[in-house]
């Protein structure tokens, strides 16, 4: 029997050899492509946050208002943050994320504010068993940071919120699609994407806040969407 320096049969060898170094390539290929597309670092969160300016609206609703939080169209109901570059194509940061999903921050946010407001007799959350006859929740079409191109990027919030009562039907008091935008930044770090992103939702907020007081009952307007 002939055998090599090693005491390997050289048929055996090659037989090894060949069946040893596809898959050792595809480990290589498969490793390769892990690390390119995970960073490896950990996650980093970001909330939305800015100091409340309440409303100085007067004889408000009269009744105790509950803030559910918002749905939102895919791919908005997801904690990455999302670009969506100049050709509508969608990036998702494996490393970036909000500590909860948009609509779930901008009920909270909501909540915050509009409980320090004389909007309603007072603002509760779902999982708390206060009495309340209003209701107060919406939709997210957009929550994104858009890149232009050219190095121009902007945030986009995109948000329709309703306040109705359940009883004794269901009826709508008031609808309104907000629709805002930041000035075009040269930076798209996520620092600068959260403080901008922070600045629509306080905005939307203000809006809101102004606009329900204006349908308020006893107004000279109602909003019935």
């Amino acid at each position: 029997m002939v055998t090599n320096q090693h005491g390997e049969r050289p048929e055996i060898a090659r037989v090894v050899r060949r069946l040893l170094l596809p898959s050792l390539l595809s480990v290589l290929v498969l490793t390769g492509c892990a690390s390119y597309f995970s960073s490896g670092s950990p996650p980093q969160y970001y909330k939305i946050d800015y100091a409340v300016s309440p409303s100085d609206c007067r004889g408000g609703w009269k009744d105790i208002v509950r803030v559910w939080p918002f749905s939102a169209s895919a791919p908005y109901d997801r904690e990455e943050m999302i670009i969506l570059d100049a050709e509508h194509a969608l990036r998702f940061s494996s490393v970036y994320r909000w500590v909860a999903v948009p609509g779930v921050m901008v009920a909270d946010r909501l909540l915050e504010d509009l409980g320090r407001t004389r909007l309603f007799a007072g603002a509760t959350a779902p999982v708390n068993r206060l009495a309340s006859s209003l209701e107060l929740s919406g939709h997210i079409h957009r929550f994104a940071w858009e890149d232009g191109g050219s190095g121009s990027k902007r945030a986009v919030l995109d948000v329709e919120v309703s306040l109705w009562r359940e009883e004794p039907k269901r009826d709508v008091l008031f609808r309104r699609h907000y629709r805002l935008e930041s000035p075009p930044s040269a930076s798209g770090s996520p620092e600068v994407m959260a403080e901008v992103m922070s600045r629509l939702v306080r905005e939307m907020s203000e809006s809101l806040q102004r606009d329900l007081c204006a349908t308020r009952p006893g107004s000279l307007s109602r909003d019935d969407g």
